[in-house]
């Protein structure tokens, strides 16, 4: 029964885009659509950090990785960079992430006593240090956050390619990156007068997380305020259960007065271009600012763009790729078996949003008025260079010394756990190509069901 109401929300929602033009509707015009970067390109930062805890690094046993995932150790930070350099700084650092935490190139979080300006991303205690070891490419976090940053979806986080050296040894190419989190320089709201962020995490349990269950298919846990109080926690379920009964209408003049219906197109085309293995289960955020709910920021982009595995043994990775059924096995999608083909995001409130008619207008108006800045993600026109090209000719030769030799020597052919598309090992600029040709047939592909016109 469960892959039949799948199957039928999935036909339900390729005949509610397919078929027409989009209708005139409202639209948001900027004063101007502008190319990526119309700057320079930040340069690649070198990040030094010491720290006495010999577990931080490689593949250790569960014991030893659940011990340095939940307990910070003692270090110091010291940036050299062209555009301003960070004297070394007492802080702490834990292994952060996942399914990342279990490779050997692992991700960290850095936590400062004080808030502090790290490599001009703004003030906060916590930042991220992403190794990216399922991403072989090197290229979707700058790909997917510079996007996301065009479409105007607020508290995108701010990045800067780097490379990092802990305890003396070059350990690659990562990108330091603001985490998700309240703060002026983040996700801007106002905890006292009951605002709230919140994270999609479909089963996961952590101690001394509050979890709150919309809906069978979808659970939140509160990471802002940290520590709620019993009366914040019956009002944020009261609200969020709202926002529920009034999504569920399909009438915008219901659901407008809860969500803010801007950021839930934007987000809605942010994540079908990306497409993240994850949408809708983890790493995805919302937020309750003055009264209303938010979509976004975005976070955790590895296993986004077809870098997914074909053979991973949850339905969800079947459906990513659209796989023909076989036998008494059933089909997912379009059963086409090609992953930049049907549409994705169609779990939480999105699942009601795009049965109304207005939400879909709305998405189709945004993405023709976007149609230029998606192209230049990975093909030149009007806006000039495409990023991908861009991003390549400022950080490419670091990005390959990531596994040369000369560099840090990480490995192009063996696969880095379980999750990602490593099955046939590739160069690096194949790699890129592939990233490149996946992104160009979804374009196309979307462009399809939105009904864009030239």
């Amino acid at each position: 029964m469960k892959i039949k109401r799948i199957l039928a929300l999935f036909l339900a929602v390729v005949l509610l885009f397919g078929g027409c033009a989009a209708n005139k509707t409202e639209t948001r015009k900027p004063e101007k659509i502008t190319p990526f970067y119309e700057d320079e390109l930040p340069a690649i930062g070198n990040i030094y950090v010491t720290c006495d805890n010999p577990n931080l690094v490689g593949v250790i046993d569960w014991t030893a990785l659940t011990a340095v995932k939940e307990n910070y150790s003692k270090a110091t930070v010291r940036v050299e960079w062209e555009e301003g350099d960070f004297n070394e700084t007492e802080c702490e650092i834990k292994v952060r992430g996942n399914s990342s935490a279990e490779v050997a190139k692992k991700s960290y979080t850095v936590k400062f006593k004080e808030k502090t300006n790290f490599m001009n991303m703004g003030e906060a205690k916590k930042w991220a240090l992403l190794a990216s070891p399922f991403d072989k490419s090197l290229l979707r976090v700058g790909l997917a956050f510079e996007y996301a940053e065009a479409l105007g979806i607020d508290y995108t986080s701010k990045f800067r390619y780097c490379k990092l050296w802990l305890n003396g040894e070059y350990r690659g190419i990562y990108v330091a990156m603001e985490t998700v989190g309240e703060g002026r320089d983040r996700v801007d709201i106002d905890l006292k007068s009951g605002d709230a962020l919140f994270e999609c995490d479909l089963n996961r349990t952590e101690q001394g997380v509050t979890y709150i269950t919309v809906d069978p298919n979808m659970r939140l846990q509160i990471n802002e305020p940290e520590k709620p109080t019993r009366f914040q926690i019956g009002g944020y379920e009261s609200f969020l259960y709202n926002v529920c009964r009034s999504v569920q209408s399909r009438d915008y003049t219901v659901y407008e007065q809860v969500i803010d219906v801007d950021s839930f197109v934007d987000f809605f085309i942010f994540n079908e271009l990306v497409k993240d293995i994850d949408f809708g289960e983890f790493s995805t955020r919302y937020y309750m600012k003055d009264g209303k709910l938010h979509a976004g920021p975005p976070w955790d982009m590895d296993l986004s763009m077809g870098n997914v595995s074909e053979m991973y043994y949850e339905t969800k990775y079947d459906r990513y790729h659209n796989k023909p059924a076989v036998g008494t096995l059933p089909g997912y999608g379009s059963q086409s078996g090609d992953s930049t083909e049907a549409l994705w995001v169609q779990g939480n409130y999105y699942q009601f949003l795009v049965q109304d008619s207005y939400f879909r207008d709305r998405v189709r108006a945004r993405w023709q008025e976007m149609k230029p800045v998606t192209d230049n993600l990975v093909m030149d026109n009007a806006l000039g260079t495409n990023l991908m090209d861009r991003l390549l000719d400022a950080y490419g030769e670091d990005l390959r010394s990531n596994y040369s030799p000369e560099g840090a020597n990480w490995t192009l052919a063996v696969q880095e756990g379980t999750y990602a598309d490593q099955s046939i090992p590739l160069t690096y600029e194949e790699n890129v190509e592939e990233l490149r040709t996946w992104l160009i047939k979804r374009i196309a592909w979307l462009d399809t069901q939105f009904g864009v016109t030239e």
